[in-house]
């Protein structure tokens, strides 16, 4: 359950960024490339933060139960 938990929380967190980003007009439309560097690092360090809070969620999850 605690993996389960963990794997919610970065699906929601990761569909959120992305809404956020394009909310922003910072990715380009779908199936063309992303011209700037900058933008696919800004993505990558929003998605690695939602990766890394879906694992806090989950280890809290485990700490929980034992």
């Amino acid at each position: 359950m605690a993996a389960l938990a963990g794997f919610v929380v970065v699906l929601v967190l990761a569909l959120l960024a992305d809404q956020f980003l394009r909310s922003l007009g910072l990715p380009p439309p779908a199936a063309q490339l992303t011209p700037e560097l900058g933008r696919q690092a800004l993505a990558a360090w929003l998605r690695a933060g939602c990766l890394l809070l879906g694992g806090l969620v989950a280890r809290a999850a485990i700490a929980r139960r034992a």
